[in-house]
């Protein structure tokens, strides 16, 4: 079942997921600088509190040395702690007073179990919805439902706004 939503402002998800974009505006900013500064390639990194991971692309030897042997998933490794590169990024996080490092999770919000599938943008003011899961969905109070064409007009107009930016 699917369900398409507007979100409110005065919700505690739509303040979760304003504070999360926020936050990921300034950790973009301290990888771009810790990438630029100590030569790193990869544009695919996971940021983390106190440490954060790249897939590594053509890197140097000397950035090669400080991610962990250890390889996760489609090639991911994660920069030692207590390696340069390592204490410059958790340094520059540290400073940044960052209180949102995960995206949030409508299932938090709305009640139900099971697998979902979420899908969360702002478009010209708007915070918009769209949540599958297997069963019956309640909306919350603050979450005003909508037609799937409106979700998905608001959607295209988004992704068109971003591809012309």
């Amino acid at each position: 079942m699917e369900k398409y939503f507007i979100i409110s402002p005065e919700t505690a998800f739509y303040k979760e997921q304003v504070q999360y974009e926020e936050d990921m505006k300034k950790i973009n900013l301290v990888f771009k600088e810790v990438a630029d500064s100590r030569g790193i390639n990869s544009m695919q990194y996971v940021p983390h509190h106190n440490q954060f991971a790249i897939i590594p692309v053509d890197e140097s030897e000397e950035v090669m040395n400080q991610l962990s042997v250890k390889t996760l998933e489609k090639g991911l490794r994660f920069f030692k702690k207590n390696s340069s590169i390592g204490r410059l990024w958790t340094g520059r996080i540290a400073a940044m007073d960052i209180k949102q490092f995960y995206r949030p999770w409508l299932s938090r919000y709305i009640s139900g179990s099971g697998d979902i599938t979420q899908i969360v943008f702002q478009h010209e003011g708007i915070m918009y919805g769209m949540l599958e899961r297997n069963h019956a969905i309640e909306l919350p109070v603050g979450f005003t439902e909508i037609l799937a064409s409106e979700f998905y007009i608001a959607l295209e107009d988004n992704q068109r706004m971003m591809i012309n930016d």
